[in-house]
């Protein structure tokens, strides 16, 4: 029988024994559960016996003479009846009956009087007092006595139930753990003689394992069992065999490996030996390149540094042009401004001219007005007091007339000094033109010097552009042929480390061969 199948009855038996055991325990819960559900019913049963008998003998004790006690007869009325009518179907059929008749025929009873005697306080005090005393006799106590009879016998039923459940729960333990216990030593009887067959077969393949370990692949696990460790018997002498058969092979392409190996370490370093040949040859190459690419560099480098010389000069000859066309511009300009500077000072003279004409009139009016001004004061003296306000007049008129005298004389001297100045200048505004166009000409034939100089300059502007680019030409060609040069080294260099690690490797395959060959050889195997 197959390991698996033996494990599945194992279980399946275990299986059983959880599932009789948990019906079991089910049966045994669902009585408690009933039992619990009934001790419940009659606390609850209880509970509203002691309200009810509570209410009565708290409304009995209740103050006559409170305002709210009619109030009150009603909240215990609706709470009696209320619980009372709960209770009926709980009691059963007898037990509701007698408490309808005794508890409720005697609490309506109580009630009707309490009302009754209310009523008669009203009328008659005295006699309404005595009333609830001797209704407490009639109605409460056989109420109440009725209560603790109904009281005494649930609490003993519950009492029964009570010690009904602790019967169970003793019971319980043992209906749950006799199926299991009984299980647990069929199972242990079943594992103890599966454990010495497993432990014995274990020890047959130990024992084989150990020979395979030690490299004797002539051993084959037992595997006659039709079980999973037969299955793995079988699967281990398979991969037995397949091993033994691979290292046959092993050893038979190690020893070709390593020939093959030593061949090729030989071609290796014939061809490291060509390739630092040609990687001298590469570098010799490569120098004379250097030093041509140096002077390449140092003509281009002296062409366009002098191409930067003529580009200055070439700006420089700009910007004098441009110099020389302002300043000959201005210099007209000059002269234009000179010229119309010269029109203004003849219109200047005239109107100094017309000026001094004028300050003559002025001149002649202050000294009419200076006489007129005499004969006014001459006639005031001659009116006495009634002439003093124009004689004051006279004066200032006199006065103002004689300052207006002194005022054009100094005109007069001013547009003298006015003329005089500028004579002067007229006279020095023609001496600045005539060199002002002295300069224009000097000026004008230095701008047709200047543009040949800037033609010249131009042309050899061109002719160092055409150096620099040949330069720049050659320089990049060199370059080309020097990059070519230094990948070619570059990839000779590489092929030599790459021959060499790939020697190194060729050793380490021949050397692992080797070490395989000789493990190999640590093996038994079959002829």
């Amino acid at each position: 029988m197959r390991i698996s199948r033996q494990l599945f009855l194992l279980a399946l038996l275990n299986g059983l024994a959880l599932s009789l055991a948990i019906v079991l325990c089910s049966l045994r819960l669902s009585d408690l559960r009933e039992g619990f559900l009934a001790v419940k019913h009659d606390q609850t049963i209880l509970y509203q016996l002691t309200e009810i008998k509570a209410t009565a003998l708290e409304q009995s004790r209740a103050d006559f003479l409170s305002a709210d006690i009619e109030q009150q007869l009603a909240r215990s009325d609706k709470l009696i009846l209320a619980r009372l009518a709960a209770l009926r179907p709980a009691l059963g059929r007898e037990d509701g009956a007698r408490a309808e008749r005794e508890i409720g025929g005697n609490w309506r009873e109580y009630r009707k009087n309490y009302a009754s005697a209310l009523k008669i306080f009203v009328t008659a005090p005295n006699d309404a007092m005595s009333i609830p005393d001797r209704i407490f006799d009639l109605y409460v106590k056989p109420l109440s006595r009725e209560i603790d009879r109904l009281v005494a016998a649930r609490q003993g039923e519950s009492g029964r139930r009570q010690a009904q459940i602790q019967r169970q729960l003793d019971n319980i333990l043992w209906v749950v753990l006799s199926p299991l216990l009984a299980a647990g030593g069929v199972v242990l009887v079943f594992q103890q003689q599966f454990g010495q067959r497993l432990r014995k077969r274990l020890k047959i393949y130990h024992q084989r394992a150990l020979g395979l370990a030690e490299g004797d692949l002539t051993q084959r696990l037992p595997d006659e069992a039709r079980d999973e460790i037969g299955d793995l018997a079988r699967a281990t002498n398979l991969a037995v065999a397949s091993l033994e058969s691979m290292l046959h092979d092993v050893s038979r392409s190690a020893g070709r490996t390593t020939a093959l190996a030593e061949e090729i370490s030989q071609d290796a370093r014939e061809i490291t030996t060509h390739v630092g040949k040609q990687t001298g040859e590469i570098h010799e190459i490569g120098g004379a390149l250097v030093e041509m690419t140096g002077a390449i560099e140092s003509i281009a480098d002296a062409a366009a540094e002098a191409a930067i010389h003529v580009s200055r000069a070439k700006e420089q000859a700009g910007m004098a042009m441009v110099t020389g066309e302002n300043a000959s511009s201005r210099l007209a300009r000059l002269q234009q401004v000179m010229a119309a500077a010269e029109a203004r000072l003849r219109q200047l003279q005239s109107a100094l001219g017309q000026i001094g004409s004028v300050s003559g009139l002025i001149k002649d009016v202050a000294s009419q007005t200076n006489l007129l001004a005499l004969n006014a004061a001459i006639e005031a003296a001659r009116a006495g007091e009634h002439g003093r306000g124009f004689a004051v007049v006279a004066d200032e008129v006199r006065s103002l007339s004689e300052h207006t005298a002194a005022s054009t004389g100094k005109i007069d001297q001013l547009l003298r000094d006015i003329a005089e100045s500028c004579h002067a200048v007229q006279e020095a505004m023609r001496a600045a033109a005539q060199g002002s166009e002295q300069s224009h000409g000097e000026g004008r034939e230095m701008l047709v010097r200047l543009a040949a100089i800037e033609v010249a300059v131009t042309e050899v502007s061109h002719m160092l552009d055409g150096v620099a680019v040949a330069s720049e030409e050659h320089s990049r060609e060199t370059a080309a042929v020097r990059e070519h040069l230094v990948s070619v080294g570059e990839i000779a260099n590489c092929s030599a480390a790459r021959i060499g690690a790939s020697e190194q490797r060729i050793a380490a395959l021949s050397n692992d061969a080797r070490l395989l060959r000789d493990a190999a050889g640590r093996f038994r195997l079959a002829t």
